[in-house]
Formats: C-alpha cells, structure tokens, sequence
C-alpha cells in the first residue's frame, strides 16, 4: 500500500526556522516603515502649524481692514475678537463684519495652546515708529515642539533663522507677526 511521505502530511506545521525568518521579515519591514511614517506624520503637523499661521494671519488682516485695528492682547489660549462680536469693544462693533475664523483654535498640532497676542516682546523689527503694538499668534511650546520643528515651520514661512523675520522663538513657544498697527 502506497503511503504518503512524511513532509506532506497535512497536519505538519512550520519549523522554528521558518517562524524565525517570517519574524525577521516583519522586523525589518517595520524597522524602514515605522521611522518613514513617523517623518511623515511629523511633516504633516509642520503643514497644519504652518496653514493655522496663515489662516489667522488672514483673519487678522481682513479684520484690520474692516476696523482699522488689531485687537488687544487677551488672556492666554484665546483670540479675542476673531470669532465673536461680543468680544469686540462696542465703538468697533458696527464695522466688524466677522466671524473671521469659525473657530479659534485650541492647540497647535503639536499639543500646545494658540493665542492671540500684542506687544513687542518677541522683538519684530518696528517698522511703523510705534512701540508695542505688534500683533501676532503665539504656539506655546508643548511636547514634540522642538527647536528643528520650530526652524522648519519658519524656513517655510520666513528665513528659518528663529531670531530675525517674521517668525520668531519667544515667550515660550513660536510666534508669528501679523501686522503693526493701532489696538482697540
């Protein structure tokens, strides 16, 4: 009577080699695609900071431009006057033609708060003759903001240097000038 060899037995399962080497393929496979996937999500966080700047860069401007004002420095993790008329001075109320944003965000994509804020702290050049009434957003440090973070989202935005231009390293996190002008 005929029988079958062994090595064909339905019933066999897989050496200790072949698990072995079916674990060193994943290993590997993860060893490249896990530092590739956390680069990119990284880059994708550089985009969000980066398109958040802009997009309150122009709710600020087109606010200036209906009022004639930035508005004042309010509490930390805010932006006052961007969203809801009840947070604009009644003289300007009539003018203001917002919301300018839907909604202020409450972090960056890094994890820290976002704020509205007016000074000249951060030491932007003063082109206008007027101390202390530069306007600018603020992304506090938080997490995985770090310095490399920092000069990348300001290589895409200014000069990558974190001490000159329009975006600058300063009150514990990175700031973004919005424009010089007279505050409500």
């Amino acid at each position: 009577m005929w029988r079958r060899p062994m090595s064909e037995d339905p019933r066999r399962g897989f050496t200790l080699i072949e698990v072995m080497v079916v674990i060193v393929i994943l290993g590997l496979i993860a060893g490249f695609a896990v530092p590739q996937l956390a680069r990119a999500i990284t880059q994708a966080k550089i985009t969000r900071a980066v398109s958040d700047f802009r997009i309150i860069e122009g709710a600020a401007q087109r606010m200036f431009g209906d009022l004639g004002v930035y508005p004042a420095e309010g509490p930390w993790c805010v932006g006052a006057g961007f969203v809801n008329l009840t947070d604009v001075p009644a003289a300007y109320q009539s003018s203001w033609k917002g919301p300018y944003l839907k909604r202020w965000p409450l972090q960056h994509a890094f994890g820290g708060c976002v704020t509205y804020l007016q000074a000249r702290g951060c030491g932007f050049a003063d082109s206008d003759g007027v101390v202390d009434n530069d306007s600018y957003v603020h992304f506090m440090d938080a997490g995985p903001f770090t310095d490399a973070i920092k000069q990348n989202i300001d290589r895409i935005l200014d000069d990558g240097v974190l001490t000159t231009g329009v975006v600058r390293q300063c009150r514990g996190g990175l700031a973004y000038l919005l424009g010089e002008g007279p505050i409500w």
